[in-house]
């Protein structure tokens, strides 16, 4: 039996270990409701007591990320980019995000308490 991972999680943690950006955090597509995101999600959350503020962001149009970032890790929409409201902090952000995602990205916060 060959053994396939079924999720992938990349973050980034701060020096002051305050904020953790996740920049990235795949389910393989064929395991997708079967609670392996979320566990995922709770593994990493334990695996850094530390981190106070989660950051995410993703495409305006994926229904199923925003309903797992808001409705089951408890993330809050606090921002949304898009051609009219670009993120300050990409200088490319304005031209990058028109060609890949022209309907503009959420931006996520969870404040860990």
């Amino acid at each position: 039996m060959i053994r396939m991972p079924v999720a992938t999680i990349m973050n980034t943690i701060t020096a002051i270990v305050v904020m953790s950006i996740v920049q990235t955090m795949v389910a393989m597509e064929m395991e997708h409701s079967k609670g392996i995101g979320f566990a995922a999600w709770c593994a990493v959350e334990k695996l850094h007591p530390e981190v106070k503020i989660w950051e995410t962001m993703t495409p305006y149009f994926e229904k199923r990320n925003i309903h797992f970032y808001v409705n089951r890790c408890r993330f809050h929409i606090v921002e949304f980019f898009n051609k009219y409201h670009p993120d300050p902090e990409d200088s490319d952000a304005g031209n990058e995000l028109d060609d890949q995602f022209p309907d503009g990205m959420f931006r996520f916060e969870k404040i860990v308490k």
